[in-house]
Formats: C-alpha cells, sequence, structure tokens
C-alpha cells in the first residue's frame, strides 16, 4: 500500500489562513497540519480556538526561526544571509527556542517537522532539528534546498543521506506545487507524479489552503494561491483519483 500525506503549511500565519486550513481538514483532504508559532499573538489565539473548537490532530512544527507575521515576513535572501553569517551557536539557539515555544503554545510536542521554505537544507540547521527528531521519534519533511528557488524541485542528497543514517522517518517523495492559477492543470501535475509512485513508497504532497483577503494580499506572497489549494484539497473527485491509484491517506507520525 502507498502512503500518502497531505499537509497544509502555515497555520498560524493569518485568521483566513486558519480558517482555510481548518476547512481543508474538516471537508477536504488535508491529513496534517504544520503550525507557525512565531506569528502575531492574535492569529495564534485563533488558530488555538480553532484547534479546540475542531478538535484539529496531526499538528507538527513549521519552522520559520525568524517572527513571521502580517508586517513582518521575512524574505528568502533573508535567510540566505542569516545562514552565511551566523555561528553554529546561533543557529541552534533560534532552533531551540521555537521548539519551545511550539511546546509551550500546544503543551506538547510536534508531531512532525517541516521547515518553512524547506531551510532544513542547510546541514548546520538540519543537525539541530535531527536531534530533536531522533531523541523524540518525530519524523521530518524530506529536505530540499529551496533557498532561491520557488518550486520544490531541488534534490539534497547530502541533507537525506544523513537522516537515513540517523533513521529519521521521512517521505521518499515531496511533490507540491506553489505557483500556477489553473487548479485544474495542477491536479493534472499531480496525478502524473502520483502516477509514478512505485508500492511500499510513502509521499508528501503540501498544500498553502486559504481564504483571500486584505492580509493575506498585502502580507504573503502568496494570495490568490492559497484559494486555489484550498479549491483543490476540498476536490471529491481529486480525492477518488488518489485513491483509485492506490494511496492510502495517512499521518506523518505513520511513515
Amino acid at each position: 500500500m502507498k502512503k500518502l500525506v497531505i499537509t497544509a503549511d502555515d497555520f498560524g500565519f493569518t485568521k483566513s489562513v486558519n480558517d482555510g486550513i481548518a476547512e481543508s481538514v474538516k471537508n477536504g483532504i488535508i491529513t496534517d497540519i504544520a503550525m507557525m508559532v512565531l506569528t502575531d499573538k492574535e492569529d495564534q489565539d485563533h488558530a488555538l480556538h480553532l484547534i479546540e473548537k475542531y478538535n484539529l490532530q496531526h499538528i507538527g512544527l513549521h519552522t520559520s526561526l525568524f517572527p513571521w507575521g502580517k508586517h513582518n515576513r521575512p524574505q528568502r535572501h533573508d535567510f540566505v544571509s542569516f545562514f552565511q553569517d551566523a555561528t553554529d551557536a546561533e543557529i541552534r539557539e533560534k532552533a531551540v527556542s521555537e521548539i519551545q515555544a511550539f511546546e509551550a503554545l500546544l503543551g506538547t510536542k510536534p508531531e512532525f517537522i517541516s521547515p518553512q521554505f524547506n531551510m532544513h537544507g542547510n546541514l548546520r540547521l538540519l543537525k539541530v532539528l535531527a536531534e530533536y527528531s531522533v531523541e523524540n521519534n518525530i519524523p521530518m519533511r524530506i529536505p530540499r534546498a529551496v533557498l532561491t528557488h520557488d518550486e520544490i524541485e531541488d534534490s539534497n542528497y547530502a541533507a537525506e543521506v544523513y537522516l537515513k543514517r540517523l533513521g529519521v522517518k521521512m517521505s521518499d517523495h515531496l511533490f507540491a506545487h506553489i505557483l500556477g492559477s489553473s487548479a485544474n492543470s495542477i491536479i493534472n501535475e499531480f496525478m502524473q507524479e502520483l502516477s509514478a509512485v512505485k508500492d511500499n513508497e510513502t509521499t508528501e504532497i503540501l498544500f498553502h489552503p486559504g481564504y483571500f483577503d486584505p492580509d493575506i494580499l498585502e502580507g504573503s506572497s502568496l494570495n490568490y494561491e492559497r484559494a486555489r489549494d484550498l479549491a483543490i484539497a476540498t476536490n471529491r473527485e481529486f480525492k477518488k483519483k488518489i485513491e483509485d491509484l492506490g494511496f492510502q491517506l495517512s499521518h506523518m507520525e505513520d511513515l
């Protein structure tokens, strides 16, 4: 049986994103939620309210290292510069403090770790996160070095081998189509990719579901793409096509 995890990133970012992700879980195919914890307090509180209201589960840490609010959103080049200039101790301090913030906010450990921009392609950050994953038997998103691209298409063999040697659980494949306006075209691309997955392999698809509102328009590099992902994630025909390919919807912890 082929296992498929479908993750929604950016929970906790804005209320419209939070509502979109909750809808994608309740009435769609999202299996796991990647939560940001360095966001504005009102948006964090709203996310916590939805967790309680809808009994949302399977929540992991969407690592961002820096505060990530509607009016304070780091860019890719900020992370590139940080990794160039930061010491190992500075990287460790930021990563550990964010993990502790998640634990304090939710009262539990994250079920998985999925860093923003797949920044754990940086081996110095990966080392810190891997230590936590091994100690707590927590899976991690398969690492990709995507600090200069919009599509998740680069491989990072060294990072993957490092995690495999440590025994960190991760999927065999990661599929995402961040940009593009046509939901039907993206569904077709996902189906082509999923059709090539072999029996007994595991796959993660990531989405950024959300409703379109002024906060998203002004404060996010993704705006209509979030509404597009919400439409795809709640598309019943897409779910049936996935099931017809022999995939079992699973969770990161089941990898």
